[in-house]
């Protein structure tokens, strides 16, 4: 009996018009996009009628597919596969969890051809990278109000979930009906624990005008906002010029980046955001934006400090701090008008305690603002 033999192909790297998943669930329309770590399909969900994304993992240096099911030839590639493959799982469940309006949802996870697949909502307006090519740069208005959104997304990421994406750029970023931006693509992704060190050690990949220099130099094993500050801020030039910054690696050799074309504060806030070394970067989002967002005038050296300090993770919820004082003036003139500091000293002793009383909301409100933000 003649056995039946695959014929390997690039179109046969991707699944093809037609095919149904998950059992009648899903069914396969078109590519949308393919990376070195996977494919993504435009589908439909056969019951609803509704268009989902599909991502499908798929290491193209290892894999191969014989009709839908993916194969890989070696040894030394299943056990890299499988490295991955279990990372791919852990960030889906794990994105799956999340709920943040710049986040696209992930609907399903599911197993089928030997491989793993997640379900996104569909988002119509496509990707930025799409926009850029369809129509070249973005507007100042446009490009600033994709980079907050985003940073919003990044924010929930650092702060909620030590998490950092490690893969920001346009072709990651999509648009919706109503043109806010969501951040998609966690295959890079890396969680770390409360100490800031990596709770997987698979290396970590990168996107060659958008990583920082250390992506390159796989120095990631600590907790690291300021990479994806440096893949915003990259994005954020590309928006602003229609141009692809310069990569990290041609950076370090002498290659400098042309802000020319930007205006004065749009130049310092990106400037900043894309410093070579992380220590000179924006530390986190809050001032990047609020840099990003102001007039065309000198900020010094010394606000953009207080501005980021502001913003640090081990400073204070500024929200809880304003109400816990507020509540705290509220209840003592409550006990000031009716009578309860009738029976203090008079003279430099009840100057003392009054002084006291007038700062004492303010420090209950700093201290209940910590420990709470310190929480979140």
């Amino acid at each position: 009996m003649e056995q039946e033999v695959c014929k390997f192909n690039i179109d046969m790297q991707q699944l093809q018009s037609g095919v149904i998943l998950q059992g009648g669930v899903y069914k396969v329309e078109k590519v949308l996009g393919q990376g070195g770590f996977g494919i993504t399909y435009l589908a439909k969900e056969v019951q609803s009628d509704r268009q989902v994304a599909i991502k499908e993992f798929f290491m193209s240096e290892y894999c191969e597919r014989c009709g839908s099911t993916i194969v890989i030839p070696t040894v030394s590639g299943s056990t890299v596969v499988e490295q991955y493959r279990k990372k791919f799982i852990k960030e889906a469940t794990k994105l799956k969890s999340l709920e943040h309006p710049n986040i696209v949802k992930v609907l399903d996870i599911f197993e089928e051809n030997c491989t793993v697949y997640y379900v996104m909502n569909y988002q119509k307006g496509g990707s930025l990278q799409d926009y850029i090519n369809r129509n070249g740069k973005m507007s100042e208005y446009n490009a600033i109000s994709c980079i907050k959104n985003i940073a919003s997304a990044l924010n929930y990421l650092h702060r909620r979930l030590h998490m950092c994406h490690y893969d920001v750029k346009p072709g990651n970023i999509m648009l919706d009906a109503q043109g806010n931006a969501l951040l998609i693509d966690f295959g890079l992704a890396k969680g770390y624990d409360n100490n800031g060190i990596q709770t997987s050690t698979t290396p970590i990949g990168l996107s060659v005008n958008f990583a920082p220099i250390e992506q390159y130099r796989q120095n990631v094993e600590e907790f690291s906002p300021e990479s994806d500050i440096y893949s915003l801020g990259a994005t954020a030039y590309y928006l602003l010029t229609g141009n692809l910054p310069p990569s990290a690696i041609e950076r370090v050799s002498g290659r400098q980046v042309d802000y020319s074309c930007l205006k004065n504060h749009l130049r310092s806030a990106i400037e900043k955001a894309l410093a070579l070394s992380k220590g000179d970067r924006w530390h986190t989002l809050y001032p990047f934006i609020h840099s990003l967002e102001q007039e065309e005038k000198t900020i010094s050296p010394d606000v953009h400090k207080f501005i980021d300090r502001l913003d640090h993770d081990d400073y204070v919820n500024w929200n809880v701090y304003i109400i816990v004082s507020i509540l705290g003036y509220v209840i003592e003139g409550y006990m000031i008008f009716n009578g309860y500091f009738e029976f203090l000293p008079k003279g430099n002793l009840m100057m003392l305690i009054v002084v006291i009383l007038f700062f004492l909301p303010l420090l209950l409100g700093l201290l209940f603002g910590k420990l709470l933000y310190s929480s979140t």
